[in-house]
């Protein structure tokens, strides 16, 4: 116990003064050597003024925004991160603490001037040459005389220009407070839809569609992330020019306060792979991906729900599976786990690969079907193919299909038959059916053992 209290009592000792008191010093001697002292979070001005670009001054009320060039809203991560960036600037090596001429360091016509404004200080810094051996740039703070050097990644994040500084987001939203999408082509019938009270999507004009609420969101998605690749027009006087009088596509959406936005999409550049694009929120016609253009609707039919089966991947506890001559039956033993058995009181076996099941069961959760056929031909009396499903005994749904599925086929139909509903015939894509098979085929080689 002696022992044990003195290894205690010089553990102590140690952590103390050679950790926490080392850390201590370490970060007084980092405090020391700052430029500065002052909070980001306290600037309420900031001027960038450089040799080879416009000067930029931008002000904050309550959100960065650039009064000059170009009255605009920043893009508040670039300048948070220009000002802490100036902040923690430390004095690594100093050049010089009486310099005589500072045309000989660049800095009699700075290369980059930077003023910032915090309440009632205000702070300079001045950026001239790069150094001989182009490890950083000269630079000394306002009046002050020493001069010393940056390095080169600093002067990459403080040397930024109008289109650096604002905000590329063309359409600042949430997706789930939009209640109102159009996407109007310019030769096409609007595809407009609203969200309902219960939260599922509709069309207006085609009250007979089923819309999937993850088309949707994907689509709202999309264009949430949207970003300007490229500023090309600022004052927008012809519209016309970049394809925007008329626009090809326009987007319209409306939100949950009553407030709406717009987007409109121009002409295309096959070469650069993009767009001009036009914002109601961003005043200047920008580029952004052309991709965009693939995943805005053309049609209502586009956002239907044709998802081939409604059951959810998690209730299912049972399958029972035929291809050709092979059968099989898979009960679930656990929530990742699932087990073979060859009868209906056989106790089930392990199964080899048993994610196989859990994947399976998935792919057909996510698979849609290209179209329903009407009216439904009859399901073959021997189907090749076929999957039964079940949760605590009872049947949840079926899925069979013919021969006449296996490629090169471009297309087949499958079966369907969901609780008590009666039986559908859909046309789906065959190499849906091919993994299916394939997982069935690895499955009846990985029995229970």
């Amino acid at each position: 116990m002696i022992y044990l209290v003195i290894l205690v009592l010089l553990t102590g000792y140690y952590y103390y003064f050679e950790v926490v008191k080392q850390e201590r010093q370490e970060a007084q001697e980092r405090l020391a050597r700052r430029i500065f002292h002052f909070t980001a979070d306290d600037v309420r001005a900031v001027t960038i003024q450089s040799r080879d670009k416009k000067t930029v001054r931008l002000a904050k009320d309550q959100i960065w925004k650039i009064t000059e060039p170009i009255p605009c809203q920043a893009d508040q991560a670039v300048v948070e991160g220009l000002l802490n960036t100036v902040a923690t600037l430390a004095l690594e090596r100093e050049v010089t603490s009486v310099p005589g001429d500072l045309k000989s360091y660049g800095l009699s016509d700075p290369v980059l001037h930077l003023e910032i404004v915090e309440k009632d200080q205000s702070w300079q810094l001045l950026l001239g040459d790069k150094n001989p051996t182009g490890e950083g740039y000269y630079a000394k703070i306002g009046d002050r005389a020493p001069v010393f050097l940056i390095a080169e990644g600093v002067w990459g994040v403080l040397h930024k220009g109008v289109d650096e500084l604002r905000r590329r987001e063309l359409l600042v939203f949430e997706p789930e407070k939009t209640v109102g999408l159009e996407v109007a082509w310019q030769n096409g019938e609007p595809v407009s839809i609203s969200r309902q009270a219960d939260l599922t999507w509709k069309a207006e004009k085609r009250p007979d569609i089923k819309i999937k609420g993850s088309k949707v969101q994907n689509v709202l998605e999309q264009l949430r992330w949207l970003r300007a690749q490229k500023f090309v027009e600022d004052q927008v006087k012809n519209l016309a020019t970049h394809g925007l009088d008329p626009p090809q596509v326009t987007v319209q959406l409306q939100f949950l306060d009553g407030k709406s936005s717009r987007l409109q999409l121009g002409d295309v550049d096959i070469e650069e792979n993009v767009l001009t694009a036009l914002s109601s929120e961003l005043p200047a016609v920008v580029t952004i991906d052309a991709a965009m253009l693939q995943d805005l609707p053309t049609t209502v039919a586009a956002l239907e729900d044709r998802s081939l089966m409604t059951l959810k991947a998690g209730e299912v506890s049972e399958v029972r599976w035929h291809l050709g001559d092979r059968r099989g039956r898979v009960l679930k033993t656990g929530e990742n786990s699932w087990g073979t058995t060859a009868g209906d009181d056989a106790e089930p076996g392990t199964l080899k690969d048993s994610w196989q099941m859990s994947s399976l069961i998935y792919d057909l959760t996510q698979a849609e079907y290209l179209r329903k056929l009407d009216p439904v031909s009859a399901v073959p009396f021997e189907p090749y193919g076929g999957l039964d499903f079940y949760a605590a005994g009872e049947k949840l749904a079926s899925l069979n299909w013919s021969r006449d599925m296996q490629p090169p086929a471009k297309s087949g139909v499958v079966w369907i038959q969901q609780g008590d509903q009666p039986a559908e015939a859909v046309e789906v894509e065959p190499e849906l059916l091919e993994r299916v098979q394939k997982d069935l085929v690895n499955l009846s080689e990985g029995e229970a053992k």
